[in-house]
């Protein structure tokens, strides 16, 4: 595991290291062993397909990128840009959202946008001393995770800050029901227990804030779910084994300049 320090989390920087990694924590949800069987060896057949399709998946991503890259690494480049169409390597859709990817030019959703802007009002006020880091890498760069913050040894904190909309309850609700929290945290736990996993932490401050709300941020400690991270340990290695099989057999095909597998590729599937 290695941990960048330096690295600032949506720099340029940030995103190549992103876009090297197989698959990130934000993602490890597509993991989830899902089967109406609560034995685990069914559960594991029930879904070696699908997470083998994933992890091809994952590996075309990485080469759709990566067979560009030295071509497209000079923002603006038109002449490589055209190049790199002519060629056939990639269309010029995929070629333009490489640039907007690597050179971090896009427009941030409304959700993205209040989350920059008021995270880190969030982590002053959970009156902790938090280490910022911008990436963890797990040494065969197939893993990978974005904390939010490191605490001490052994914690972490992963910071949400929604708007809290009708269909979570609305802001009433969030303000009397201490435990309304829960129904967030359902929807990042495989993120958060992913991120401990990867960060070898032993628990994580879920901490919600909305600036609207006088209570918050609200804070709820969250310890590491070893019968959730044993069943994400056996999903990730059912992964890891297909990805960087796959991402073997592709990197062959492009030194031989067979790139029909790239531009057979229909669907582009945004990474970030």
């Amino acid at each position: 595991m290695k941990i960048f320090n330096k690295i600032i989390q949506g720099s340029d920087e940030w995103k190549l290291l992103r876009s090297e990694t197989g698959i990130t924590a934000s993602d490890f949800k597509m993991l989830k062993l899902t089967s109406r069987s609560k034995d685990l060896e069914k559960k594991i057949k029930d879904n070696e397909e699908r997470l083998k399709r994933l992890a091809e998946d994952k590996a075309k991503e990485y080469y759709i990128l990566d067979s560009a890259r030295e071509d497209l690494a000079v923002k603006d480049n038109l002449y490589e840009k055209e190049y790199a169409i002519k060629d056939e390597r990639l269309t010029k859709d995929q070629v333009d959202k490489i640039i907007m990817n690597c050179h971090n030019i896009f427009q941030q959703s409304r959700d993205m946008e209040r989350g920059t802007a008021l995270e880190p009002i969030a982590r002053d006020l959970c009156s902790k001393k938090v280490k910022q880091v911008g990436f963890i890498q797990s040494d065969d760069k197939v893993f990978g995770y974005s904390p939010d913050g490191l605490v001490g040894d052994d914690g972490l904190i992963e910071i949400k800050c929604p708007r809290f909309d009708n269909k979570k309850g609305g802001f009433l609700r969030f303000f009397l029901d201490n435990d309304s929290w829960k129904e967030y945290y359902d929807d990042y736990k495989y993120q958060i227990q992913g991120g401990l996993l990867l960060s070898e932490k032993k628990w994580c401050d879920f901490i919600l804030y909305n600036d609207n709300m006088p209570n918050h941020p609200i804070i709820n400690r969250v310890e590491r779910d070893e019968n959730l991270i044993k069943e994400l340990k056996i999903a990730i290695n059912i992964f890891k084994d297909h990805y960087l099989e796959k991402k073997e057999e592709y990197g062959r095909k492009l030194e031989n300049l067979d790139y029909d597998f790239l531009r057979k590729e229909k669907d582009w599937i945004m990474i970030f």
